[in-house]
């Protein structure tokens, strides 16, 4: 790989990873509302808590797989154009 090949990949790399992140911080802000939402305002949750429910484990879930994704050294990419070709 040449320098400039290997500044592109390191720049893709960054940009892709700062998404990620804050992807990653979006859901845990949404799941943190919904946990405060559960105190103030459980009549709202009550009138769909199905809805709730599933949008609170779908973040859970994605919170979870994501941290590991993101903090663990063999983390893999998601991101097709990070693969090695």
């Amino acid at each position: 790989m040449h320098c400039e090949e290997f500044e592109q990949h390191f720049s893709d790399y960054r940009k892709y990873l700062r998404e990620e992140i804050h992807r990653f911080r979006d859901c845990v802000a949404v799941y943190r509302q919904i946990q405060e939402l559960k105190l103030d305002m459980l009549e709202v949750i009550n009138q769909a808590p199905a809805f709730f429910g599933v949008v609170e484990g779908a973040l859970f879930t994605s919170i979870v797989l994501w941290g590991d994704k993101l903090f663990d050294e063999k983390g893999e990419l998601a991101h097709p154009s990070m693969h090695h070709q």
